[in-house]
């Protein structure tokens, strides 16, 4: 990896943070890079998938790491719906810090148990 490659990874760090959310990666070179970063510490991972700042995340609350880790859920489970105390946290609506996690979403397969229990619920959409 070359400084233009780490540079370009630093300005969409900033970029998520901006959009208050956690970075993703977006191919092969960058995860390998964002993997490189966490092993030195220059990069967090609050889930598995996505990354931060250290320093940026600790100066956030629960309630805004939460939202950081749903948006970047999103990101990289794009037919994902969110639901239940999830979805309220999303809309800005007020939720008790213990229904932060789990997770929960809405699919045909009502599955459970996804990323390690950070997912434990997902409610089925369809009829079955």
């Amino acid at each position: 990896m070359g400084k233009r490659f780490d540079e370009q990874v630093d300005i969409l760090l900033d970029e998520a943070e901006e959009k208050r959310m956690c970075f993703t990666a977006y191919n092969d070179a960058s995860r390998k890079d964002l993997k490189r970063r966490l092993k030195e510490g220059s990069v967090a991972s609050p889930l598995p998938g996505l990354y931060t700042r250290p320093a940026y995340w600790k100066q956030l609350d629960e309630r805004d790491q939460a939202l950081h880790k749903i948006r970047g859920l999103q990101q990289i489970h794009q037919l994902w719906i969110f639901c239940g105390a999830t979805a309220a946290l999303a809309q800005g609506l007020s939720v008790s810090r213990n229904l932060y996690e789990p997770y929960t979403i809405a699919d045909e397969h009502g599955t459970r148990g996804l990323l390690g229990g950070v997912v434990s619920t997902r409610h089925t959409t369809g009829d079955r």
